[in-house]
């Protein structure tokens, strides 16, 4: 993978909102009528509220509801989302928002271009790799539910991840990389384990895309928590297993109200995500 997204930003992904009796059920009708970019809402993939704090971390939002900034203090890392007027297009060559990731004092800019249901199909990302600035493309699917389906990516190596899903559950995601070492890796995600015969309701929407599914996005991760990635699984994954690797383990624990208060995993030791409600 390029990024190990584990050690970069998964500790402000644990986010804290304002609680609501609601489901990660998607809905993608706009009722005939035509949605501008003042319409972009994390409420509408985050059914229990708008994001306000992560940890070590502010989240901040505009005016319209839309999430604008996550700064890190303690690391003074910062993504920002700056929305354009409804007129951009891919044809154009205007992106509907651009994103900026300064991590460690390296800045990356990452030019989003949004389908009719206002989520990503399409980014441009400029990177400095090897001394050399470059342009990073990325081509998003999703299914009738508004669900990530297929990535495809020429950053650095061309990459191709399908996804297969199960009744709303990723249940398989299978990569595969072209090039001068061409491979294929297949990654199995599992709901239940000895103990566990009812699996967990993802009633926070949270998804990690790269950690618990092995879908390398690198930071274009951080759009899901905007909103602009589409639509959570129904159910908290447990175990994901790698081809011939180990099994990684995901503990959950939860608030009275079934609402996730803690995921930990293994990683060179006992990593802890904490959520805040």
């Amino acid at each position: 993978m390029r990024v190990n997204f584990k050690h970069v930003f998964y500790g402000l992904m644990a986010v804290a909102a304002t609680v609501v009796g609601t489901s990660c059920s998607s809905n993608n009708d706009n009722n005939g009528r035509e949605e501008t970019l003042t319409d972009i809402h994390p409420t509408k993939v985050f059914k229990g509220g708008l994001p306000k704090k992560a940890v070590d971390a502010d989240v901040t939002t505009d005016k319209f509801g839309r999430v604008v900034k996550f700064v890190s203090a303690p690391n003074f890392n910062e993504v920002t989302f700056e929305y354009m007027d409804k007129k951009g297009s891919r044809v154009e060559k205007r992106p509907n928002v651009v994103m900026t990731v300064i991590h460690d004092g390296v800045k990356d800019t990452f030019d989003l271009y949004l389908n009719k249901d206002r989520f990503v199909s399409y980014c441009e990302h400029k990177y400095t790799h090897k001394g050399k600035t470059s342009l990073g493309a990325w081509r998003l699917s999703y299914d009738e539910e508004g669900r990530l389906l297929n990535v495809e990516t020429n950053e650095q190596e061309e990459q191709t991840t399908r996804i297969q899903y199960k009744e709303g559950d990723i249940v398989s995601t299978t990569t595969t990389t072209k090039g001068a070492h061409s491979h294929s890796t297949t990654t199995k995600i599992d709901y239940l384990r000895p103990g566990l015969s009812t699996p967990y309701e993802n009633k926070g929407c949270v998804m990690f895309f790269g950690l618990m599914f092995n879908i390398d996005l690198g930071d274009l991760e951080f759009a899901y928590w905007a909103g602009l990635l589409g639509h959570a699984t129904r159910h908290l994954p447990v175990q994901a297993k790698t081809d011939n690797d180990t099994a990684e383990e995901f503990t959950w624990s939860f608030y009275e109200n079934k609402y996730p208060k803690q995921v930990s995993y293994e990683d060179d030791g006992t990593v802890t995500l904490p959520f805040v409600w």
